[in-house]
């Protein structure tokens, strides 16, 4: 019996011994893919306007918030605001790239409509540069005094050099994403364009995590070009005054919110 009793311990501190030594493993195998992991990108369900919203799940994501250097400049009477969040990207973008990069670069928007990040950096020695296919908007920027060619972008980086951007020296490349299959084929023709140059410049898309818009498959797509090797490289957490009643009416009560920068490489 007493022999029994022995043996039923040692096999039971075997058990326990073992399974303390898998817990070990396991905890360190999911710490070590924790600390290595890249950026989580997920679903976090429906806002008012039944859009897809999402959050992401980082340690390392840049993170951007507060008031944007732009709103001093305005203040100050050397920036004059033209469109409301979210009809242009928060003003803080600005600031995400001015803490990435600093002053003084060449920096080009894809679709900028009035201009007013565009604008915003140029206080900070930007030289900035907008393709823009809106005649409308083309004009607005020509009067604003931001250089534009009103053309469609593949149409520019499809082997067709500009006059009027210096794309070889370009540094930073933006826009706001829209939709996968003009995004993938104008990252194709980015890669192609500058395939072999001594320059290549970053090229960051912004999107909504709240996007009440028609292209509510954002999330899908962002999730899409993460896993062909895009990265989120900042989230922009805002918070905008609304100023005009048609934003509002269009887009609902969007004075603050989260939106995320994406990296493509090309």
């Amino acid at each position: 019996m007493v022999l029994g009793l022995a043996l039923f311990r040692t096999t039971h501190l075997r058990r326990v011994l073992s399974l303390a030594v898998c817990l070990v493993l396991v905890s360190g195998v999911a710490l070590i893919g924790w600390a290595s992991s890249p950026v989580v990108l997920y679903d976090t369900g429906r806002n008012q306007f039944g859009a897809p919203t999402a959050q992401v799940s980082s340690r390392d994501l840049l993170d951007v918030t507060g008031e944007s250097v732009c709103w001093t400049k305005e203040k100050e009477g050397k920036l004059m605001v033209a469109d409301d969040v979210p009809i242009r990207s928060p003003f803080l973008v600005v600031d995400t790239f001015l803490h990435a990069f600093g002053q003084g670069l060449i920096f080009l928007e894809i679709g900028t409509r009035h201009g007013d990040i565009s604008s915003c950096l140029r206080t900070f020695d930007y030289e900035v540069y907008a393709i823009e296919n809106d005649a409308v908007y083309c004009e607005y920027l020509e009067h604003r005094g931001i250089p534009v060619v009103c053309e469609d972008a593949l149409q520019i980086f499809a082997g067709r050099n500009s006059s009027v951007i210096p794309l070889a020296d370009v540094d930073i490349i933006f826009w706001w994403l829209g939709n996968r299959d003009l995004e993938e084929s104008l990252i194709e023709a980015l890669k192609t364009y500058y395939d072999g140059a001594a320059k290549v410049p970053r090229v960051f898309a912004l999107f909504d995590t709240l996007h009440t818009g028609q292209w509510w498959d954002q999330i899908e797509d962002t999730v899409h070009f993460m896993r062909n090797g895009a990265q989120l490289f900042a989230q922009v957490r805002y918070h905008e005054e609304q100023r005009y009643q048609v934003t509002r009416k269009e887009w609902g009560d969007r004075k603050e919110g989260n939106m995320l920068l994406l990296e493509f490489f090309v």
